[in-house]
């Protein structure tokens, strides 16, 4: 990086090292957050299930800083909920801050200090199927929606 002067001398605004120094800061950032959002999926996926997961309709995955945390964003088309879903990682809380967004960008759903080992299942509660909801039930309103076929 470098600062143009007004006597038209080229003047070195950072040291070399480090602009260097930055680039890779910003690289380890990126690692990382990549890291937690597999976490994150992974976590999903062993709490919940690939066939429960799979049933959000989840058609891109990525891994992004959200409110300054690193995060895991899916666009998810579910039963209940078609949009994105943000899942961030609170490293202070070792918890997740999930947020729901319509297909505006608009908050519709937000909870914090989510464990693991609840998050797949207050995700699917959201997205897919209400916990409360019996298998005919679901499968009432998946034949209502055009998804099952019975």
């Amino acid at each position: 990086l470098y600062l143009y002067m007004e006597m038209r001398e080229i003047v070195p605004l950072f040291p070399r090292s480090f602009v260097v120094l930055l680039y890779f800061n910003f690289m380890e950032n990126q690692e990382y957050c990549l890291e937690i959002a597999n976490t994150i999926l992974s976590q999903i996926i062993s709490v919940v299930g690939t066939m429960t997961f799979s049933s959000w309709g989840v058609s891109e995955k990525t891994a992004t800083y959200h409110n300054d945390m690193p995060s895991l964003v899916m666009d998810v088309n579910g039963l209940l909920h078609k949009g994105k879903a943000i899942v961030s990682y609170d490293e202070g809380g070792d918890s997740y801050t999930v947020y729901l967004l319509d297909k505006d960008g608009n908050v519709t759903y937000e909870a914090d200090n989510i464990f693991f080992d609840t998050l797949g299942t207050l995700l699917d509660d959201k997205i897919e199927r209400c916990e409360s909801w019996t298998d005919e039930e679901y499968y009432s309103r998946l034949k209502k929606e055009g998804v099952l076929l019975l």
